[in-house]
């Protein structure tokens, strides 16, 4: 039994978008969400940087398979984009993930790709590449179950990691 539940405080409308696995990209799209019911806010990345140093990142979409970035991307770089213009300091490792379906080295390689597809988009951004790091660790880190398609989802990310001076 799987059971997806949010519940948003203040929330104007929430758009979810799942398709099939097989095949097809498959992915969760959450906008215009003012916080979910445990009172954490999405797009609070610099809070969750912040307090933990890191932040996962689920608003980043690729083609399937593929370390091409999808369109639905550009406002969550923009987002990571903004944060790094704020603090001249930031320097982040962008860590790709991904679920354990497929080949374990293709999965590896795939998730590198992925990242260093982020680190350049940010660097498009105006963002000066010596400042990110990528680094992909396959299906090696997962933060939930691969046994159900939520969990699998959860674990295909991109995680941002606050890179400490030195």
């Amino acid at each position: 039994n799987q059971e997806v539940r949010i519940i948003p405080r203040q929330a104007r409308w929430v758009k979810i978008v799942i398709t099939s696995n097989w095949g097809n990209p498959t992915w969760t799209e959450l906008g215009q969400l003012s916080a979910y019911d445990d009172g954490s806010r999405p797009g609070d990345m610099a809070g969750q940087l912040k307090q933990s140093g890191a932040t996962e990142i689920y608003g980043i979409y690729f083609d399937f398979a593929a370390a091409t970035l999808r369109p639905e991307s550009r406002q969550t770089l923009e987002e990571i984009a903004t944060l790094l213009r704020n603090d001249a300091a930031l320097q982040f490792i962008v860590e790709g993930h991904t679920d354990d379906r497929g080949d374990a080295a293709a999965n590896l390689a795939l998730s590198e790709a992925r990242a260093q597809a982020v680190c350049r988009a940010l660097a498009d951004m105006g963002i000066a590449a010596s400042r990110l790091e990528a680094v992909g660790y396959g299906e090696s880190r997962p933060i939930s179950s691969n046994d159900h398609t939520i969990g699998r989802a959860q674990n295909r990310r991109v995680t941002l990691r606050v890179k400490q001076a030195g």
